[in-house]
């Protein structure tokens, strides 16, 4: 009876250790660059439209690519120090806050073009600019979001809990 406790013991140790392991810890989030606003000139939606449909390439054919949930500001890559916002279309007051929650957003799914079927509201536009100093466009209304990552390439996500 006492081996037999000791086995069950012991296969419960193992399968607790290993269920543990499987599970991937929560990514911490990244630091948001400091948002600078020194720049700022509003502009309409039709325009932050149209500059940021053109992030993707016509040439695109790559299929989406498929993440554990992962924030915007870990998978852009570099070391981003500073968000300078370029234009905005409407209050400019809640941009801080909403650059923030961009930053930090997760997204699973991502895209070298446009790949949903609802409208955007895009309604910023701003420069990431990198500790090396490479720079990368970065637009977004909130939910939405067209952005260069540090290598230069285009991509188009939605933040979490939309439909992945």
């Amino acid at each position: 009876m006492k081996r037999i406790n000791v086995t069950i013991l012991g296969f419960a140790s193992l399968l607790a250790a290993s269920n543990s392991l499987s599970q991937a810890p929560a990514a911490t989030p990244t630091l948001t660059p400091l948002v600078l606003m020194d720049s700022v000139k509003d502009e309409g939606t039709e325009k932050l439209r149209r500059d940021a449909e053109s992030l993707g390439s016509v040439t695109c054919t790559a299929m989406p690519i498929y993440l554990r949930p992962t924030a915007v500001g870990a998978f852009i890559g570099g070391k981003a120090i500073v968000l300078r916002v370029l234009h905005t279309a409407g209050s400019p007051s809640d941009v801080p806050k909403t650059l923030e929650k961009v930053w930090n957003g997760q997204f699973q799914t991502a895209w070298c073009h446009i790949g949903w079927d609802e409208g955007a509201l895009w309604s910023i536009e701003a420069n990431v600019e990198f500790e090396d100093g490479k720079q990368a466009k970065l637009f977004t209304g909130g939910s939405h979001v067209a952005f260069q990552d540090h290598a230069g390439n285009s991509w188009f996500i939605c933040l979490l809990p939309a439909a992945q």
